[in-house]
């Protein structure tokens, strides 16, 4: 139920893994600097960092979506198809999140691939300027 209840919110996924690369060639160029690389690194320092530096907390939104399909996936191998003769409403809600969630897997996994090869068109045309 709350994943259908959401899944408009997973769009914005889209956008933030098409922009993941670049958000990750930031975070480099800012460890590089004088002022923001001795910041992250004290910050990474903090306790409530857990020792993770920046790129580490820049994955976690990319690693959430198969991590849903994942626990959606066991969870309705957990979880009986029929209760007596009738379908199981939980086993059909599962099942609906599952197909939402490994959809929104698919579509980011494709716009990742589009927008790869995006780059390496930019990359090469580049080479020729």
């Amino acid at each position: 139920w709350v994943f259908q209840k959401n899944s408009a919110f997973f769009k914005m996924y889209t956008d933030y893994v098409r922009n993941f690369s670049s958000a990750l060639e930031q975070a480099k160029a800012w460890k590089e600097t004088v002022y923001m690389g001795p910041f992250l690194r004290a910050c990474e320092l903090q306790p409530d960092c857990d020792g993770l530096d920046l790129n580490s907390y820049l994955i976690m939104p990319v690693q959430r979506i198969p991590r849903y399909k994942m626990l959606l996936a066991e969870c309705m191998k957990c979880t009986p198809e029929k209760k007596g003769n009738m379908p199981n409403s939980d086993y059909l809600d599962l099942q609906e999140a599952l197909e939402i969630v490994s959809g929104v897997a698919t579509k980011l996994n494709n716009d990742m691939k589009i927008f790869e090869k995006r780059k390496q068109v930019v990359e090469i045309a580049e080479q020729f300027d």
